[in-house]
């Protein structure tokens, strides 16, 4: 703000903190560094000598404060950090990181490499995946990008985008001051799937028909609905970037009238396009439990698990409790919830952010690694962190068979991209949407 002439520090700030060992962020609130102070301060005098008011004392600037923020490396996630190593071919993962400036512990970078071994992209051996390979080409982190990879084998690649693209930028719900439970009540009015990704969805595909509907007003809709349409813009802008990163990657093959449309959505400034998804990779957009089952393989450890009125995080069986704004607080009756992130609130609690259902059939599919015990008819996934009784042996039979197609079709469409399935692996295909179209009526 050019004009600014005087500035007031309160001397403090909201940082975001990555606690690996408990695998959650936390927004805490700490002094600034006296680094952070002088830029501070020297906002005041951008085009004429000011005024800073500094709410501390010179002794706490001089003897308390540090010299500089805490870096990114020692305060988030390592994960994507892990990638770009092996991407960039820097040899050794923990040495890499070792030579920093600021390194982090070595137990950091263990449990972020152990995080990556558990979405599959990375080997044991610390070696990139085919999987790997493909996450490392898109702009995303390994969840995000685990989740567009197998939207587009799984047929609903346009929620996948829009869902990569709301979780990378902002939601497009606001919650003006003083309207907080008017604003409530028209988000559950787009709730979907009893998912909270697929109920901002919702919201995006209603912004969509009106901005393409001649004689409707996107601003009083908006207004209406208490969305924003500058964050709705990002997003339809981030997936035009995130469509064309699969293009580029040769994971999505799109003929010239689709090409020429995309180019048209990524550079047009004058008129709104919106981005064009090929209509086979998203004919199962409006099936609510294949995306939820999606979601669930691409976040899995992500998961919850029903603990009497509560929920229990899969992976380390800490207690957790859904974020007051979720569309299943309080209500849903699904055993397993996945999730995005876990953060803890300034009140102490620790939330979920973003959960869907999934049902029981979705991750005897797809998640972790299966031990079939077919004479005891359990089916153990991941060392007993999930758990399932079958009801005869032939069923268990039949899920194996299922499971290992399943994880042949993703292993042929990750290996070779943009290679369309062959005859046999359709027939699977096509099996596997009627199984899921059953259980779709089994739970109605």
């Amino acid at each position: 703000i050019p004009d600014v002439t005087c500035v007031i520090d309160a001397g403090k700030h909201k940082e975001m903190r990555f606690d690996e060992r408990r695998q959650l962020s936390r927004l805490i609130q700490s002094f600034i560094s006296r680094a952070n102070a002088k830029q501070r301060r020297g906002r005041a005098g951008r085009v004429q000598e000011g005024l800073c008011f500094h709410l501390f004392t010179k002794y706490r600037h001089d003897e308390l404060m540090a010299e500089q923020q805490t870096p990114e490396m020692l305060r988030l996630s390592l994960q994507d950090l892990v990638m770009r190593v092996k991407t960039c071919k820097l040899g050794d993962i923990e040495q890499t990181l070792s030579d920093a400036l600021d390194p982090p512990s070595s137990r950091n970078i263990r449990r972020a490499i152990d995080a990556l071994v558990e979405v599959d992209a990375l080997t044991p051996t610390e070696e990139l995946t085919h999987l790997g390979q493909q996450l490392a080409k898109l702009p995303l982190d390994a969840h995000l990008g685990k989740l567009v990879l197998l939207a587009s084998v799984f047929g609903c690649l346009d929620f996948a985008l829009t869902t990569a693209a709301i979780l990378s930028s902002k939601s497009p719900f606001v919650t003006p001051m003083g309207a907080k439970k008017q604003a409530d009540t028209v988000r559950l009015g787009f709730k979907r799937g009893d998912s909270d990704l697929l109920t901002a969805y919702n919201a995006y595909c209603a912004w969509r028909r009106v901005c393409t509907t001649p004689g409707t007003s996107e601003a009083q809709f908006c207004r209406r609905s208490f969305l924003s349409p500058q964050n709705l813009s990002n997003v339809e802008d981030l997936k035009a970037q995130l469509l064309a990163s699969l293009v580029d990657a040769g994971f999505v093959t799109l003929n010239n009238e689709e090409r020429a449309a995309l180019n048209e959505s990524r550079y047009a400034s004058r008129y709104r396009t919106f981005v064009p998804v090929p209509s086979h990779l998203a004919a199962n957009n409006d099936n609510d439990l294949i995306a939820n089952s999606v979601i669930a393989w691409s976040f899995y450890p992500k998961l919850l698990v029903r603990d009497g009125k509560g929920w229990r995080n899969v992976a380390n069986s800490q207690s957790v409790s859904l974020h007051p704004t979720s569309v299943n607080k309080g209500v849903s009756s699904s055993r397993y919830l996945s999730f995005y992130h876990i953060m803890q609130s300034s009140t102490k609690f620790t939330n979920a952010h973003e959960t869907s259902p999934c049902t029981d059939v979705a991750l005897t599919l797809l998640a972790g690694e299966a031990d079939f015990r077919l004479y005891a008819g359990v089916l153990v996934i991941d060392g007993n962190r999930l758990r399932f009784a079958v009801s005869n042996w032939k069923t268990l039979v039949a899920l194996k068979m299922m499971r290992t197609r399943l994880k042949e079709m993703v292993s042929r469409a990750v290996r070779f991209a943009g290679k369309p399935l062959s005859g046999q692996q359709m027939k699977w295909m096509d099996l596997w949407r009627r199984v899921m179209e059953q259980e779709g009526r089994k739970a109605k």
